[in-house]
């Protein structure tokens, strides 16, 4: 029987100015194993390298999934760094980039609305 993988799941709220990431695993889906943000530039992207291949490192992460919303010319240079250019120590990584429309919809089915005032 194969051992079960490991994933890092890592989502991230891409902006002009930083990108906010918030880190889950499977056993702890609903508290977050960090968030930090990291300025929006190259600085700020290996920044965010080295926070992740910390994290692969200290918990020995077999996957590191990451998420982001499409936002344009923002999320394109993002996840072409996170796809091509850099390097996370762990055997597999995947890259997923989704419409904001997906996002939406499933905000609003999943979460609870606010009541009118």
């Amino acid at each position: 029987m194969f051992p079960m993988p490991s994933p890092l799941f890592v989502g991230i709220d891409v902006s002009s100015q930083d990108n906010v990431v918030c880190c889950l695993t499977l056993q702890e889906e609903k508290r977050p194993l960090c968030r930090f943000s990291v300025a929006n530039n190259r600085p700020g992207i290996l920044e965010f390298q080295d926070r992740i291949v910390s994290l692969v490192h200290k918990h020995g992460f077999d996957q590191v999934l990451f998420g982001l919303e499409h936002t344009g010319c923002y999320s394109t240079h993002v996840a072409m760094y996170l796809q091509h250019h850099l390097s996370f120590d762990c055997p597999e990584t995947k890259v997923y980039v989704f419409n904001p429309s997906l996002i939406r919809d499933f905000n609003e089915i999943t979460l609870p609305r606010r009541s009118q005032e």
